[in-house]
């Protein structure tokens, strides 16, 4: 399940938020798209080639596209930005935010 972790920035393989996204069971979209650390992300290559789930951090009006809330199968996820810069005790809370949205995509399962 592809993710994309940023809103037109990518983040880099070797990042810590990559590793969590990862752990939590998605891959990262922008590396398949051939994207490194920092690369830019056109907007049309975001509604061209939609990630399951795009993770945007930060407040610019880039990431709060009104088009990202109608791109048919994407989910849109916010994180706190400071998330992405610091280990410790920003990890839990990465891990719970990715389990929630990873619970959106998990089949419904339905008794007999």
């Amino acid at each position: 399940m592809g993710a994309a972790l940023c809103a037109l920035a990518a983040a880099g393989e070797q990042s810590l938020i990559v590793q969590l996204v990862e752990e939590g069971g998605f891959t990262n979209h922008a590396a398949a798209l051939g994207l490194g650390q920092a690369d830019r992300i056109a907007l049309e290559e975001i509604l061209t080639h939609p990630p399951d789930l795009l993770l945007i951090a930060g407040e610019s009006a880039g990431q709060a596209h009104p088009l990202f809330q109608q791109v048919e199968g994407m989910k849109v996820g916010y994180l706190d930005p400071r998330l992405f810069f610091c280990a410790g005790t920003s990890i839990p809370k990465v891990r719970d935010e990715l389990a929630r949205w990873r619970i959106g995509f998990e089949p419904e399962l339905t008794g007999p």
